[in-house]
């Protein structure tokens, strides 16, 4: 009787942990601070996607040693569409409240994604999702892919404009 139970409990578990990752496209991320008037304070990953262009790059990613194919858009379009002009930093917060602040002097310089995509699919909170900063040119011999290795940051639920 105690196998069954178990059985069941891990039975129901995987059936909601599914349906939550079903609809990883529509996750919503909060976006705070300096956000355009006409913009939503909080966005779907499939809504981020939506105006802009959209960008695909096989980009090594040092922090799991392995090159995969990151889809997304730039992030210096992305607060083109939703900050007002006079934000001048980014900050990401993770779901485990993690942080990291890209500036505009960084997302001027160098080419950073707001990845929605992993392998061409939306990615669920075990893949890390819903949304990641890459860096598609890194490199670890260049000083400032190595400043900016904490900038790397997944499972993003925030967004605040500064």
């Amino acid at each position: 009787m105690k196998f069954f139970s178990l059985k069941l409990i891990l039975i129901i578990a995987i059936l909601l942990s599914s349906s939550l990752f079903a609809k990883e496209r529509e996750q919503k991320i909060r976006l705070t601070g300096k956000v355009k008037a006409d913009i939503s304070k909080r966005v779907t990953v499939k809504e981020i996607e939506s105006g802009l262009t959209f960008i695909e790059e096989k980009v090594y990613n040092p922090y799991e040693e392995r090159s995969d194919l990151y889809g997304g858009v730039s992030l210096k379009s992305f607060i083109k569409k939703y900050a007002t002009d006079s934000v001048v930093a980014v900050r990401f917060i993770a779901m485990d409240d993690y942080e990291t602040t890209v500036t505009k002097a960084e997302w001027n310089s160098m080419r950073i994604i707001l990845s929605t995509r992993m392998n061409r699919e939306y990615m669920s909170i075990k893949s890390k999702g819903p949304l990641r900063i890459v860096f598609p040119d890194y490199d670890p011999k260049k000083k400032e892919y190595q400043v900016n290795m904490p900038s790397w940051i997944w499972m993003i639920k925030k967004i605040e404009f500064r």
